[in-house]
This record gives structure tokens, sequence and C-alpha cells, in this order.
């Protein structure tokens, strides 16, 4: 996953910002710079952290796990983890 995750901030490091690794009190402040909220994880069991982004207003994208959908409705904004 480490890889995956610089290959993609390489690849993209003039059009989007990668954070990773930030905990909670820093996610809070953080929450206010975003425009868009993207969880990738394999497995979610409730989603808190897309509640707390769209508390904050941001636009949020998920994975098709766990309780992912019962947070996002809106199909158009949820993935599938191998895509």
């Amino acid at each position: 996953m480490n890889n995956y995750i610089e290959y993609m901030k390489n690849k993209y490091k003039n059009k989007i910002k990668f954070f990773v690794g930030l905990n909670t009190e820093e996610m809070k402040k953080f929450y206010y710079m975003l425009d868009v909220f993207i969880l990738t994880s394999e497995n979610e069991s409730f989603g808190r952290t897309l509640i707390e982004a769209m508390t904050k207003g941001n636009i949020v994208f998920g994975t098709l796990s766990g309780g992912v959908p019962d947070v996002i409705k809106n199909n158009d904004f949820l993935y599938n983890v191998e895509d």
C-alpha cells in the first residue's frame, strides 16, 4: 500500500495533496481545509471519519465496504475497493 501511495503522490503531485496517518486532533483541523474527502479503507466498520468530514461540508467518497454505504447514500460517491 505504501508503494501505491508514493506512486500516486508522484503522479499527481501538482494536482492532489495526499495526507496519510494524521491523528484525531490533526484531522479535526484538517477537515476545514478540504474540498473533497476520500476514504480508501478496504474494511470500514462504521465510517466515523466520513461523518466528521460531512459535518464540515466536505464532499465525501468511500468504498463499498462495511458501514460506508450506510453513511454515503449516493451510489455515485461509492466505489469498489478493487477499482
